[in-house]
């Protein structure tokens, strides 16, 4: 989603931030950003945390998503990536599960009470979408099949070391919400847990963006001390990668998903960060997600 590469204004990110004063403040906005996103942003408002990271999905209820890392496809998706690099589905899964118990962590996915019926294979919009649509993700359906199996049999076998969420939820989200910052982040839905019975809360699909860019960093050393390089240089299949190619791969995977599903092509896309004070909140508006005639299969 090239609209996210619009850049905030600089912030002191050393500077600690009180959650709390941050909801009593109206944000400041650039744009045009809607009552019902500054309501959403102040009310889902939390602290990091870092077990795993779960999907952009908005049907987290708060106690699943609690403030962990949103990403296309959770650490799935990471391993998504690593396959479009040339990793096999073993290696793909492996590395990214041994980065995330090596840090006394867990290996973040989800599927949901769709699975199962018409073409879900994986109730993960962003896993199930490269399986059928594979040409724009830059793999191949059998083996993101044979990587989610992998997930699931390590699921089965080792439930603790993973984070794993079965969501219940009806598709309602009404935007994407870029966190460009990563000393906070938002919830996705109004919904407080699987008790919680009001109707019309709102949700938004959430991308860690600042958080993410982080991780990629964190998980490509990780793979190159894997395999004993110390450049920033890796061979696969004859060709050189280095992190900025895993950063591409991450994004058109991210762009074809927001692009493809029917519950996020189109919708708005705000930035939340802070402003240049780092004392108030800061949305602003940036565009719209792709749709299908706006990605390319090659690109």
């Amino acid at each position: 989603m090239n609209k996210k590469k619009k850049k905030a204004a600089q912030v002191d990110t050393n500077l600690v931030v009180s959650i709390d004063e941050l909801r009593t403040k109206p944000p400041e906005t650039e744009g045009h950003v809607p009552q019902v996103v500054i309501n959403h942003v102040l009310a889902c408002l939390v602290k990091p945390t870092h077990v795993a990271s779960i999907c952009v999905d908005g049907g987290y209820t708060q106690a699943e998503a609690q403030g962990e890392l949103a990403r296309a496809g959770g650490d799935l998706g990471l391993s998504a990536a690593l396959l479009a690099l040339g990793f096999s589905p073993k290696s793909a899964f492996d590395l990214v599960l041994k980065f995330r118990l090596n840090n006394a962590q867990k290996y973040g996915w989800h599927t949901d009470t769709h699975e199962g019926h018409g073409d879900v294979v994986i109730g993960c919009g962003h896993a199930n979408t490269a399986i059928n649509h594979s040409e724009f993700y830059g793999v191949t359906s059998q083996d993101m099949l044979l990587l989610v199996q992998m997930v699931r049999n390590y699921q089965t076998k080792y439930p603790s070391h993973t984070l794993h969420h079965i969501l219940n939820r009806q598709h309602s989200e009404q935007g994407v919400l870029i966190i460009a910052d990563d000393r906070f982040t938002v919830q996705p839905w109004g919904k407080k847990n699987d008790q919680d019975q009001r109707d019309n809360l709102d949700q938004f699909f959430i991308y860690d963006q600042t958080r993410d860019q982080k991780l990629l960093a964190q998980l490509w050393q990780f793979v190159l001390a894997s395999k004993n390089i110390r450049q920033g240089e890796l061979e696969i299949n004859g060709e050189v990668l280095t992190l900025p190619d895993f950063e591409k791969i991450v994004e058109k995977q991210t762009n074809a998903t927001l692009g493809l599903l029917p519950s996020s092509q189109g919708k708005p896309v705000y930035i939340v960060s802070l402003n240049e004070t780092s004392t108030r909140l800061k949305i602003t508006q940036a565009g719209c997600a792709p749709t299908p005639d706006s990605l390319g299969k090659n690109n």
